[in-house]
């Protein structure tokens, strides 16, 4: 009885200094996320003979096959007279869910310079010019696809504060590539540029994106990659998909700009 009492008051005494001898709770950071991914694709356009480029072709299946989403850039002009071919190729994109389309102005050109400053659609004109170019693929892109633009990208992403004011007048558009951080007119949703998916333009590089990624993305919550598929060929398609294929490893989800702007501003 003696033994059994002295057995009740030890246990008693031990789940009382337990806690003090407890594991201390874990001061390691939780595991961070991977960034959401949006592939900012510049430059469609038809062929000169109206047919559907062959580049663009192959990208989107690549898109297809590895289960990603684009944001594809429209060029105004390529939507003054379209072929049937075309168009009916950008409305099955659009409906499949996995491509968005935006503005990327009407003549993608450069002026020449004043006063040795660049010019172009969105810098070095005022807002007014600015708005009317923007509007007028927003137009074509109505009348000639049945699509309403949601995203715009400036060509070059050449911009001025006259842009933050010409799209602040536009209210379809509600996404702008590589704006400023902080406009001061634009309300709409903002697709930073932090990491470069081309090392340099026109040439995707997933070693060059690798180590972007593995210096940037503990640090953001998005990756807004630029392309130029329209110019890419066989070998730098096979880049591309090696940059896709590991962002996927890393547990990236792609979206398209829409989908980014609803999913952190519910936009």
């Amino acid at each position: 009885m003696k033994t059994s009492k002295l057995t009740l008051l030890i246990v008693s005494a031990l789940s009382t200094l337990l806690p003090v001898f407890a594991a201390p709770p874990s001061t390691q950071p939780e595991k961070k996320s991977a960034p959401l991914v949006v592939l900012k694709m510049d430059d469609v356009k038809p062929a000169s003979n109206g047919a559907i480029p062959a580049r663009w072709k192959a990208f989107v299946a690549v898109c297809e096959e590895l289960d990603v989403k684009a944001s594809l850039g429209l060029i105004g002009n390529g939507l003054d007279n379209p072929s049937p071919e075309f168009v009916a190729w950008v409305k099955t994109l659009d409906q499949s869910g996995r491509f968005q389309f935006w503005n990327h102005g009407y003549t993608h050109t450069e002026y020449p310079k004043e006063n040795g400053q660049r010019r172009a659609e969105f810098i070095g004109c005022d807002d007014a010019t600015q708005r009317a170019t923007i509007e007028k693929t927003q137009k074509l892109a109505k009348d000639k696809l049945g699509l309403t633009l949601t995203a715009m990208g400036t060509p070059f992403n050449l911009i001025d504060a006259n842009t933050d004011q010409a799209l602040s007048e536009v209210p379809e558009i509600q996404q702008w590539f590589f704006g400023p951080d902080k406009p001061k007119a634009f309300k709409g949703v903002v697709l930073p540029r932090r990491v470069n998916l081309e090392h340099p333009t026109m040439n995707p590089s997933a070693e060059g994106l690798i180590a972007d990624y593995n210096k940037t993305a503990s640090k953001v919550d998005v990756l807004v990659l630029q392309g130029h598929p329209g110019g890419w060929g066989d070998d730098r398609l096979v880049e591309f998909r090696k940059a896709v294929v590991f962002l996927k490893e890393q547990g990236c989800e792609f979206l398209t700009a829409a989908e980014y702007a609803k999913r952190v501003a519910g936009r």
